[in-house]
Order: C-alpha cells, then structure tokens, then sequence
C-alpha cells in the first residue's frame, strides 16, 4: 500500500487503505497508539456533533411532502406521468428525478414509523460526516484540524439536518471522494462512479455537484500536482458520462428541464423562497460564519508554494464556496468539499515552515475547534426545544388532517404556497392549486405569487376557470389579498376555523357532495380572522351556533370571542370603581383574552381587546404593559397607536 502524499498519520483503524505495520515499522508503537487514539476522538466528536445538532424528532413539514410522494409512487410506480394532486397543471406530466429518495424514506416511515425515520436520518447523516472526515485524512489533513473545522461547519446545520433527500447527499459527497482518491492507485474503481451517479441523478436533485467533483479531478490529472494524463483521458470520459446519467432515470430528458428552469429562474426563486435566499440578504448570525472562516482560510491556504498547484482542492473549495455566496442552504456543501483540502493545506505548509507555522496552526485549530463547540450548545440547545412539525400550530397541520376527514373527493382547493406539504399527506383526496414540488414551469409559481395572490379579478379568473371550490386562509396576514376576496363574495362561507388557518367553501351548483359538505360545515356569521367587531351585527342565535362549534373545534378562538362579547357587553362608561360586578366581568374578560393570546398567533384587534378589558378593570400598569408588547409585535398597527393616545390623554 502506498499511503497518499501528506498523510504520514494513521488512519482510522480498521478503514480501508489504513497503515499496516509494514508501512509504520518504523513509527513508534507509542506515537502509533496515541494517533490512532486521536483519530478516534476526532472522529468520534464529529459524529457526536452531528448526532446533537441533528433534530430528535421530524420538525420539518416538507418531510410530509417527500411522504406523500412516496405513497404515490409506490402505488403507482416510477414511471408516474400524471399531476400528482395538482389540478391547475393538467397538461404538464409528473416529473420528480428525486423517486428513489422518497420511497426510501416512505419505505423506513412505513416500516419504523416517525422515530423510525429520524434514527435513519441520524445514521445516515453520521455515517456521512465520518466518511468526511476519514476523506480529510486521507486527503492529508491532521485530525484535530479537521474535527476543528467540521465542527465550525455544524455551525450551519439549523433547518437543514431534516428527514428530506437532501441528506442523502451528506452521504454521496464523501463517498464519491473517497472513490476519486482511491482510483489514484487502483484506476479500475472509477468505474464504481457511474452506479453512485445513477444513484445521486435518482435520488436527489443536486447530481450537478458529481459532476464538479469528478471535473475538479479531471483537472488536477491534466494540471495538478499528481498530474497524470492517461488517468485524466479515463476521468475526462467519465465526466462526460457523468453528463448523461441523469438519462437513467424514469424522467429522461425532464430532469435536465428542471434545472435549467431553476437556473432561470434563480433570482426569482431567491426572492419567494427563504431557505434559497443568499447570506447577504439575511440576518447576521453564527451559521454564516463557517462561510466566512472556511473562505478566508481556504484563500490564505493556497499561497504557500507547496499548495499552488493543488488544483482539484481549490476547484472544490471554489465551488464550495460559489454555491454557498448563493444560497445559505450551501454552506453545509461547503464544508464538506472544502475542509479536507484546507486541513491538507495547512498541514502541508506548517510542515514546510517548521516549528513556528506548527505551533501558529496547533494554536488556530484550538481556537476554531473551541469557539465551534461554545457556538454549537445553543444550536444543541434550540435543536432539541423544537416542536414536532405535527404539534407546531403555524402548519396547517389540523385543517389538514380535517380535511381529509371531511372534504369530499370532488374538493379543488386554492390555499398558500406554504404550508400545502400537510394538505399532500393527510388530504390526498383534496386537488391542489399549487404545492412546493416544483415540476412545473417557474413561470407558473411566479404568475401565482405576482398575480394570482394579489389581483382579486385575477384570482377571480383562475377560480371559475378551474371550477375551484375551497380555499385555505391564513390568519398571519399569508393571504390578505384573498381573504378579502372571499369576504367580498356571497358564494363563499367559512366552515373551519383553528384560529390559525380557515378553510372557505364556494356555493357551487355540481357536484351534489360539495354541496353537502358546505351546508353542514358552514359557519353562520363567523369569518376566518381574529378580528369580531363585525360580530355586533350579527344575531345572537347565529353567534352561538358558531360558539358551540368553536369550543370544539378551536378552544382558543372560543375564549377569545367570549372575552370579546363580555368586553362589548360592559358599559364603556362604567368607570372601574363605581360598579364592581363591572369590574369582576372585565377581569374575567382578560383572564379569558389573555389565555386565548397565548394559544393564538395574535392580532392587533386581540390585543386592543385586552387592554381594554384590563383598563375597565382599573388595571392601568397591565394595561401599559400589555400595550407595549401589542406594539412590539405590531409596531405599524393604528389601532393599537390610537389606543396609545388615549390612554396618554387620560394620565
């Protein structure tokens, strides 16, 4: 065996191409010991890290979203040409390159159940994060080096680390490194290359990253330091190979189109979707400093001389770093493609520089590895406090789940972009207008977020030309321009309300079950927002209709309109001191409110109600208080302004 340039340590005991006694015969058996003792540890602290920083649980709706795809796929087969649940794109065929991935995890999901899937998830993401790491040794980099700066790319991991596909691809990554490196001295392993790329073109959507891989070793064949041209003709047809897996997947050539269409449309997708969003165009915090670290690090680590001609490392770190600038879900990409290569450069030129560099590097690695672990408690910390995605009220996971108790087969539902993964699961039987699944045409997304959700005759338009009979509202202001139009519109009628989210039902003439379902779930007077001053128009018979099924179906809508109604029921003239049954029904009023805030995402009406409530109750200190929080969540709101300058005009 020939152990790789630099990598003059032990490896992990027991990996593959690991020193034997042959080759370390000459090495100490204590230095031997205390190495392998040391790649253990850091081994083992990057998968530890991994492991806490990962979530316990599913927190992520889109997992619902891979679920439901799964289910399909799996009743009807890959090669599933018809719109999945969407009825507004009749005539674009089903399109999801990422199959093999979502049976996989519906497959583990069926079989363990939830917990099932995130213990999965766990060892999937660790085994994947210790093939990094054995890639960085044998790429040449010291193991406290390396655990240091995997460590500080954990840093990253919020929101991402999720029982979607994309974690699949923290197992690809490394493996198709080791693959590489290895078929330096044994060249007929690069032929293990094209069923790893059938598998990644299959799995998830990123395939795009084998191909830099396997070009950045194509480069470093032509014109790096372990330049071989024979090898780098055999690399250059894989590359071009690689080109053409994507074909061997039931979508043929429809893979390739959805890429381009996000290529197309990057600065629009950046705009409507968060977690696409660039760096500089989110709040600072600890999760953009790998990229900041890793980057100037990275540069400053190909100046030496023995680093200059080290090309496959810096097109890896370059296209590490280019997909990160991009999009902060990168970052992570990052670090895997690029800590290697900089943990080599380092070692590399402290050994060239001697004692100084050696000491200037031991001591940069423990303030790195230390600042990530402190960095990383919060990020343990925040990981772990997560609600469940089932359990979190800002999903619409409750109207979904009615939904599909309720809605009938003949349902076509126009509702938010977010949130409609849940509709996917729990409704199958309930067409959708949209969901996050993009095989469609971006210029579909953009009409719906541009035109459609903002223009009410537009909105209009697609409603009679898709014969859509529901529609999903949400209570954080996600749809004011719909809402509006259905408040507007005789046809409609809420029959659900959670508080969170409302379902609308359109008066239709066909079919007979959606007329049905209208008549038995339709409120009477009340309307999907936290608002109830249109209420005091309203008939008191059709208020308590609505009551009896509130306290049912939201408890906290329920204590809300009551404390609003004992509110509207007190003399405003009453002071707080001349009737003390006033005075014990405004408290009870604020009791009542202030428990519903708690349990609802909040408005400005709710927060007006209480304060009054609590200054008939003769409680100005509460009062103030609970106006300065109001405030704080709705700086712009004029009721609550108005509010203000009343109760300055009274002190």
């Amino acid at each position: 065996m020939v152990i790789e340039p630099g990598d003059t340590q032990s490896l992990l005991p027991g990996a593959k191409g690991a020193a034997g006694p042959a080759e370390l015969a000459g090495v100490p058996a204590r230095r031997r010991s205390w190495s392998a003792a040391l790649d253990l540890l850091c081994a083992g602290a990057v998968v530890i890290g991994v492991v806490l920083v990962a979530y316990w649980k599913v927190i992520d709706c889109e997992t619902f979203m891979r679920l439901a795809i799964g289910r399909a796929t799996v009743a009807e087969g890959p090669f599933l040409h018809k719109s999945l649940l969407l009825f507004s794109r009749p005539g674009i065929p089903w399109l999801n390159s990422e199959w093999l991935g979502d049976v996989t995890l519906y497959a583990v999901y069926s079989l363990t159940g939830e917990a099932g899937l995130v213990v999965f998830k766990l060892l999937v993401l660790a085994a994947g994060w210790l093939l990094v790491f054995v890639l960085g040794r044998r790429q040449g980099g010291k193991p406290l080096t390396l655990a240091a700066l995997l460590l500080l790319t954990l840093l990253a991991s919020p929101l991402r680390f999720v029982e979607r596909v994309e974690m699949f691809v923290f197992l690809l990554i490394p493996v198709y490194g080791l693959i590489l490196l290895r078929a330096r001295k044994h060249g007929y392993l690069l032929w293990a290359l094209i069923p790893a790329g059938v598998l990644w073109a299959n799995v998830h959507g990123s395939f795009i990253v084998a191909w830099v891989l396997v070009g950045a070793a194509t480069a470093e064949a032509w014109l790096g330091a372990n330049r071989d041209p024979v090898r780098g003709r055999v690399l250059l047809a894989m590359l071009l190979i690689h080109l053409l897996l994507p074909l061997a997947t039931p979508y043929g050539t429809g893979v390739y189109r959805v890429v381009l269409e996000h290529m197309r449309h990057g600065e629009f997708i950046k705009r409507a979707v968060v977690e696409w969003r660039p760096l500089d165009e989110l709040p600072a915090s600890t999760a953009h400093l790998p990229f900041h670290v890793l980057g100037i690090l990275g540069l400053l680590s190909f100046l030496p001389r023995c680093n200059r001609r080290r090309v496959e490392g810096f097109l890896l770190f370059l296209a590490g770093f280019l997909l990160a600038r991009s999009s902060h879900r990168f970052v992570l990409y990052f670090g895997m493609l690029a800590a290697g290569p900089i943990a080599a450069n380092l070692h590399r030129a402290a050994t060239e520089w001697r004692a100084l560099a050696g000491r200037a590097l031991c001591a940069m690695t423990v303030i790195i590895g230390v600042t990530a672990v402190i960095l990383l408690v919060p990020v343990v910390k925040a990981a772990h406090a997560i609600r469940r995605a089932a359990d979190q009220l800002d999903y619409p996971v409750r109207a979904a789940r009615w939904l599909g108790q309720n809605a009938p087969p003949t349902s076509r539902l126009i509702l938010p972009y977010t949130g409609s993964q849940w509709l996917m699961w729990e409704a199958p039987q309930v067409g959708l207008y949209i969901h996050p699944h993009v095989y469609y045409d971006m210029d579909f997304l953009e009409r719906y977020m541009t035109e459609v959700m903002m223009n009410p005759a537009v909105l209009a338009q697609e409603i009679a030309r898709y014969g859509i009979n529901l529609a999903m509202t949400q209570s954080t202001d996600a749809t004011p321009q719909l809402l509006s139009y259905l408040e507007r519109t005789p046809d409609w009628r809420l029959v659900y309300f959670d508080g969170f989210y409302g379902i609308y039902a359109r008066n239709v003439d066909e079919p007979e079950a959606q007329q049905a379902f209208r008549a038995r779930y339709a409120y009477r007077a009340l309307r999907g927002v936290l608002s109830f001053d249109y209420l005091l128009a309203s008939p008191k018979a059709d208020i308590e209709y609505d009551m009896n099924r509130l306290r049912i179906q939201a408890p906290a809508v329920a204590q809300a309109l009551s404390g609003f109604q004992i509110l509207r029921s007190l003399s405003a003239k009453a002071g707080p001191g001349e009737d003390p049954s006033a005075r014990r029904d405004a408290e009870h009023a604020a009791a009542l409110l202030t428990e519903a805030i708690g349990h609802l995402p909040g408005s400005p009406a709710l927060w007006s109600y209480l304060i009054e409530a609590l200054l008939l109750a003769g409680d100005k200190n509460a009062a103030g208080t609970a106006l300065a929080q109001g405030l704080q969540y709705f700086p712009q709101s004029r009721r609550l302004h108005a509010l203000r300058a009343l109760m300055d005009a009274r002190m």
